[in-house]
């Protein structure tokens, strides 16, 4: 199944964080030194400034050094206006390339000065962007306490589309933590101003969290009908990827409510979308989805054939978090079939591939934490698969057995009935 992924909880990011838009000016390159030569000092940095956020396509290493260097500059003025800009787009450019250490820095210098300018606007943006660099290094508590900050300074200025953004935040770190009812919460004041302001993408977005809420707290009925009202405005828009994903996730609901036939018409329907769309990535989703949704209806050659389709992509494309995804249904499938060894032989291959992604510098504590249950899992799985077939066997002996006796007992019966009626013939 599509795995939820936190990149869809936190959708205003992109705007937030948007440094500047493509236009015809000067391209920056080993003349730019030259060109800053005829610019007097004190509008160096502005200058520098305007060139590279006119330029978002020149290397970000690059842009990086050519900032650093207007720091200085703006350092030896002593200019806070030129400081904070600079501070500011250093810590969008750390953020960009994932360097979350450096951006959450340059922010807090970007503020320090800010403050001390006195521009509150700027300030509620810049602990905006600090909520959102803490949640990323997946520090919820700071990044909540920014959020909550700043949306008392948005409220003051009366910047409805900031409020949303913020309670959208804030809902993801609640859901994030299973508290899914402050998420709900807190997602439904993001809904009504958006809906207000009728801001289409971030209402269809809005709604598609309100629905994966719902679905937590098992509330079936209502998260199909938040998928599709997000589908209704998705389509409004045509954004026929973000329909697809949602026609999973209803889905992926009828699943957990055990409606298999709605699922797979939903799964259905994605399929061919990304079909149309020809995104093979997407695909070998898709066809995990069909293959998990035939695997519950036990029609179990359907699901290994769509299994092998999606696995078969996947590799092609080195899809290591789909192949993830396929091992685990193969287990599941040969799990119900009894069929042991290709069913550890499967999970086995699962519990590999998941480590090896897991064991990398980024998630060295998810590693930690993950690789002390490894031999447990397996010992575990060992378990469970002698358990079901010897329950299995047990059960099949305790039918026969039964069946027996209900042989005996109708053939004991009818011959009771034949010996009465003799005796009753005088």
């Amino acid at each position: 199944m599509i795995k939820f992924r936190l990149k869809y909880l936190i959708y205003p990011i992109c705007i937030i964080l948007n440094i500047g838009q493509i236009c015809a000016v000067i391209q920056p390159g080993d003349t730019l030194m030259d060109e800053l030569a005829k610019v007097t000092q004190s509008e160096k940095v502005s200058y520098l400034l305007n060139v590279l956020e006119s330029n978002p396509q020149l290397a970000s290493n690059k842009a990086i050094t050519y900032a650093e260097e207007g720091l200085q500059w703006a350092l030896e003025l002593k200019n806070d206006e030129d400081l904070a800009k600079t501070y500011n787009y250093l810590g969008n450019k750390y953020y960009l390339i994932g360097n979350y250490d450096q951006s959450l820095v340059n922010y807090q210098d970007a503020l320090r000065i800010t403050l001390r300018i006195g521009k509150k606007e700027e300030v509620a943006v810049l602990m905006q962007k600090l909520g959102i660099v803490n949640f990323n290094k997946s520090d919820y508590k700071k990044s909540l306490l920014y959020f909550q900050q700043t949306l008392k300074i948005f409220q003051e200025l009366g910047y409805s589309i900031r409020e949303a953004e913020l309670y959208n935040s804030m809902g993801s770190i609640f859901f994030h933590w299973e508290e899914y009812e402050k998420a709900m919460e807190n997602y439904e004041f993001a809904y009504n101003i958006y809906k207000e302001l009728d801001h289409l993408p971030s209402l269809a977005n809005v709604l598609y969290l309100k629905g994966l809420t719902s679905q937590k707290l098992k509330r079936f009925d209502k998260a199909i009908y938040w998928f599709n009202q997000s589908i209704s405005v998705h389509e409004k828009l045509n954004n026929q990827n973000d329909i697809a994903k949602t026609n999973n996730s209803i889905g992926e609901t009828y699943m957990l409510m055990r409606e298999f036939d709605l699922a797979l018409s939903q799964f259905v329907k994605a399929y061919k979308i990304h079909e149309k769309i020809s995104d093979r990535i997407i695909i070998a989703q898709s066809l995990n989805n069909l293959g998990n949704v035939y695997k519950e209806m036990g029609e179990f050659k359907k699901s290994a054939q769509y299994l092998n389709q999606s696995n078969g992509i996947a590799k092609e494309l080195d899809l290591k978090l789909t192949m993830i995804d396929n091992y685990k249904s193969y287990y599941e499938l040969y799990y119900l079939q009894n069929m042991s060894k290709e069913a550890l032989k499967y999970y086995q291959l699962y519990v590999n591939l998941r480590d090896s992604i897991f064991d990398s510098k980024q998630n060295v504590k998810k590693v930690e934490a993950h690789n002390t249950s490894i031999n447990e899992e397996v010992l575990n799985l060992k378990k469970e698969l002698f358990e079901k077939v010897r329950f299995y066997k047990l059960l099949n002996i305790f039918s026969i057995v039964i069946i027996a006796l209900l042989v005996l007992f109708v053939f004991y019966q009818r011959r009771k009935f034949k010996i009465g009626q003799k005796l009753l013939i005088p």
